[in-house]
């Protein structure tokens, strides 16, 4: 009988308990690594004995060290957070002792600025005032007693609409500059029977908004609107329900800038009462323009 071709090397390896490495060891390479390597022939009974005898304790090795691994990763995330926890508070704590100029600046010097800030308009500042009141407890009060920074008014379609009474609230009684942007709606067409539900379910939002519009109509000063003919004709309708024939003319209304959906001017019957020189006496802007608001 011939004798197997590597025999030799075979009978060479060490036995399973001189296999044994050290935890602390900084690489492991089994003795018999290399020969395996190079051997193209099916293991023989002996060979897989031998081999699976020097698995025992690599495999009990890479558990510990999956373990290891495990606990070392809880440690250094549970030290992250408490870094952190900490960087938090020193931070908060040298800004505090820190000299800070606008700490020392008197309470009416603090309105100036917020008010100089909220009231030089630009479209997307319109939430400078909420950003300034989240500041600190300090700018919170300051902001909330300073009521005109509140008084421009600015949403575009359904999502800052609640804001408007936010706004309204804080500015009190003073006038108010208001640009709103309704969403045009397209009025389905007979045939287009499966529309009708979603039309009349936003054109009652757009109600909703118009009637909040109109709430503080005493108090508009200068006002843009983008909207639908239809939208526009509820404008009268909030008028005809707030009394305005009643209530007197619109003394701080001076400026009226319509943009209407598919329209550049207006018939002198459909202008909205509100605007009428009748009820706005100090009116000496009105345009109408066919685009939306830059």
């Amino acid at each position: 009988m011939s004798e197997h071709p590597d025999s030799q090397w075979i009978q060479q390896l060490p036995d399973a308990n001189e296999l044994r490495v050290s935890t602390s060891a900084t690489s492991y390479a089994p003795p018999f690594e290399k020969n395996i390597a190079r051997g193209f022939h099916s293991p023989s009974q002996e060979d897989v004995q031998v081999v699976t005898a020097g698995l025992e304790q690599p495999d009990r090795e890479l558990l510990d060290l999956a373990t290891e691994i495990a606990q070392t990763t809880a440690k250094l995330n549970e030290l992250k957070r408490r870094r952190a926890h900490l960087l938090r508070h020193t931070t908060q704590s040298h800004a505090y002792i820190a000299p800070s100029p606008i700490r020392q600046l008197p309470t009416e010097i603090l309105q100036l600025i917020f008010i100089e800030a909220c009231t030089s308009y630009q479209r997307y500042e319109y939430l400078l005032p909420l950003d300034i009141s989240w500041v600190c407890w300090k700018w919170r009060q300051v902001a909330l007693a300073t009521p005109a920074i509140w008084t421009n008014i600015y949403f575009g379609g359904h999502k800052w609409y609640h804001l408007f009474d936010v706004y309204a609230r804080r500015s009190r009684d003073l006038p108010l500059s208001i640009k709103i942007k309704v969403p045009y709606q397209r009025r389905p067409s007979e045939s287009d029977a499966g529309e009708w539900d979603e039309y009349e379910e936003t054109y009652d939002y757009h109600v909703e908004i118009m009637v909040e519009v109109f709430s503080s109509y005493r108090r508009w000063r200068d006002v843009e609107l983008h909207l639908g003919m239809e939208d526009l004709q509820l404008l009268d309708v909030c008028a005809f329900d707030s009394d305005l024939e009643k209530e007197g003319p619109l003394e701080e209304l001076e400026s009226v800038t319509l943009g209407i959906e598919g329209h550049d001017y207006l018939e002198t019957e459909e202008i909205p009462f509100a605007f009428r020189r009748k009820h706005a006496p100090n009116l000496y802007s009105f345009d109408v323009v066919e685009r939306p608001f830059n």
